[in-house]
């Protein structure tokens, strides 16, 4: 194995890979360590603190505050962008004149700087976030977050001017990369696929006993599926049905609390998640944002059994034909009540094999290094 070298910009600490974004940022320095890729880590300290084992699995790793004044809102950047200007960032960029991979468009402000001239500058893009935004605007929020939402939607939308400074842009879909090819026609851009925790497909055979959806109960997206769940498909469902993830708030547990078959598990360790995960025999995964690649969406696939899901969930994957598809209410009702009657097989194991080969890590790994390293 050779011995390349890349900065890595990171949103947020990309450790307890605890949600999609981060997730997706853990599992490639993992990947790329294993072709003999050195990651330099650059951080944004957002609600999260230094990580050992960070430290352990990168050459190096440096971590920056986010600017969070509401001074930083008064500028035609967005904010989610100017608030990762860190004046530090730039410098220990330039220092070490290695590529540079920036992980979403929050970390381009620097992206094209002239201090980082002969550079190779890649793009991983995570969602449109502009359309992200706007979908986050017409949700659920409340009035002041609405208008955040929208406004940051209209800069985010702007500001893709910019990432055609990139020498490479790495698009998380292949919906995503169509619609930056055509915003961006002069920019290369390709489609890598989600990194994740699963090197490889252990779907259990056989049957489970209970339901699960899980995901980050603290994000509005999600908040808004097991709303969806609650009012429409939870009261038909006979089994328990389990609602696994991080800070569900006491408001929306209260929505739930005339259904006895849900069990709440919240901010659970990574242990009970997998084997909630694995023993389930059911995932029911409804999204009505059909933005980037779902990493529950394929952790669920990888570890889990059956799995019903919405047409925004599987667009642009090429998965529709691992999950058991539905729209209405009703119709998640009648795929889950179908499922639990047959159990999980070894001919079903095949089958999704084969449809989750483009979503190796390793595959994936050697696709973003050989478009990061491109001489």
């Amino acid at each position: 194995m050779d011995e390349r070298q890349l900065h890595l910009v990171a949103f947020n600490v990309p450790f307890p890979a605890d949600y999609g974004g981060v997730m997706d940022i853990f599992h490639k320095i993992r990947s790329l360590a294993r072709l003999g890729v050195q990651t330099h880590l650059h951080a944004f300290t957002y609600g999260r603190g230094p990580s050992r084992l960070l430290e352990r699995i990168c050459a190096s790793v440096s971590y920056y505050p986010r600017e969070r004044s509401w001074l930083r809102g008064l500028s035609t950047e967005p904010f989610i962008v100017r608030s990762r200007r860190v004046p530090a960032l730039l410098k220990n960029l330039a220092a070490k004149p290695l590529p540079i991979l920036f992980e979403g468009q929050h970390c381009t402000s620097f992206l094209g700087h002239p201090a980082l001239d002969g550079q190779r500058q890649v793009v991983r893009s995570h969602n449109v976030e502009h359309r992200y935004y706007r979908e986050l605007a017409q949700s659920g929020a409340d009035l002041p977050r609405r208008f955040y939402y929208q406004i940051e939607s209209l800069r985010l939308r702007a500001h893709e001017e910019h990432l055609a400074k990139a020498d490479a842009l790495a698009a998380i879909s292949r919906k995503d990369a169509d619609y930056f090819r055509a915003r961006l026609p002069q920019t290369r851009v390709e489609h890598v696929s989600a990194f994740h925790p699963d090197d490889k497909v252990a779907s259990p055979l056989g049957k489970g006993s209970y339901a699960l959806y899980h995901g980050n109960l603290e994000v509005e997206e999600n908040i808004r599926a097991v709303e969806f769940l609650i009012a429409e498909v939870i009261p038909e469902v006979p089994w328990p049905f389990f609602i696994a993830g991080k800070g569900p708030s006491l408001a929306l547990r209260r929505k739930a609390e005339h259904l006895p078959q849900v069990k709440w598990v919240p901010n659970p360790t990574e242990e009970q998640m997998e084997r909630l995960v694995s023993q389930a025999h059911v995932h029911v995964l409804p999204t009505f944002q059909d933005t980037g690649v779902k990493l529950k969406l394929l952790h669920a696939l990888h570890k889990g059994r059956h799995c019903v899901a919405n047409p925004p969930m599987v667009e642009g994957t090429g998965l529709e034909g691992a999950c058991a598809l539905a729209q209405s209410g009703p119709e998640f009702v009648q795929r889950v009540v179908e499922l639990f009657d047959r159990g999980f097989d070894s001919e079903s194991l095949q089958r999704r094999e084969l449809l989750l080969r483009p979503f190796a890590n390793s595959l994936n790994a050697k696709l973003l290094a050989d478009l990061v390293f491109e001489a």
